[in-house]
């Protein structure tokens, strides 16, 4: 299989990208579907004995739809929906590496976004990124008891599901309660988990921790962010245009909403490039 890689973050959320942009789709689906996949993925996000990621992004041409398309596999080797951290990333790589147009669309998922990539305010490597995505979708408030703790939360959809909880929460408690509830009977394709509280000095600011489906507990995680944004406004928490900072433990994106439409900016930042040790091939 192609040795190549790339790895990139964004918040501290990393991930290894994997360029199959000019390859042929029957390249793409013999190395997919081959039995030993996931255990591949989950060798390389190993972080001590592998390169080390939260997940693994494989960027192809979808010729049907006429735009590059990312696909996304979480370090435990299961498959992605959506992963808005990656996408930042991806329109990093394509821009920069592929020369693709600073403008672009990108297929993730069941979505196309669209992502604004300019220069970054950090080092030479770093790209700012602006994200429109259309608006998640939210259903009916849900109750659970885990170990005699009542969460009172949201269901929200971004393409990926999220449960949302507003209270505040540390490390200690997401490590505790993030794993039950990412696999609660109420969500038998398992979900993201998300405890959201305001900051007590700014209205502008909301602290965000974050259980990911997949992965366990990340940097951060903007499609949680796009969610609980979306979650404030529907609400009234906050108002339409309002530029609201997400602050996660690997940094703040900034998101505001309008005509239906939702957008995210962060930034993403290349890492290094390297090439996978001859042996490290799926078997």
């Amino acid at each position: 299989m192609m040795r190549d890689f790339v790895k990139y973050h964004s918040l501290g959320n990393d991930f290894v990208i994997i360029d199959w942009f000019k390859k042929p789709e029957s390249y793409l689906h013999s190395i997919l579907q081959h039995d030993g996949w996931k255990a591949w993925v989950v060798r390389v996000c190993a972080r001590h004995m592998g390169v080390g990621a939260d997940g693994v992004l494989v960027i192809h041409n979808n010729t049907q739809a006429g735009v590059p398309e990312v696909l996304i596999y979480n370090a435990d080797g299961s498959q992605g929906q959506t992963c808005l951290n990656g996408l930042r990333a991806v329109a990093h790589h394509l821009v920069v590496h592929r020369l693709l147009p600073a403008s672009l669309s990108i297929k993730m998922g069941q979505r196309l976004y669209t992502c604004e990539v300019t220069k970054g305010q950090g080092h030479e490597l770093s790209r700012l990124v602006t994200t429109v995505m259309q608006s998640p979708q939210i259903e009916e408030p849900l109750s659970l008891e885990v170990e005699q703790e009542i969460f009172e939360g949201f269901r929200v959809s971004v393409g990926n599901p999220h449960f949302i909880v507003m209270r505040s929460a540390d490390l200690q408690f997401l490590h505790r309660f993030g794993p039950l509830l990412e696999s609660h009977a109420a969500f038998p394709n398992r979900t993201n988990v998300e405890f959201v509280w305001q900051d007590c000095h700014r209205d502008d600011l909301y602290h965000l921790l974050v259980y990911e489906r997949g992965c366990g507990v990340t940097q951060a995680c903007s499609s949680g962010a796009a969610a609980t944004l979306w979650l404030l406004f529907s609400r009234g928490l906050i108002k339409a245009n309002f530029k609201t900072s997400i602050a996660m433990l690997g940094g703040n994106v900034i998101a505001w909403i309008g005509e239906d439409k939702l957008w995210l900016q962060a930034e993403s930042v290349e890492v290094f490039s390297g090439a996978l040790a001859q042996g490290a091939h799926i078997q």
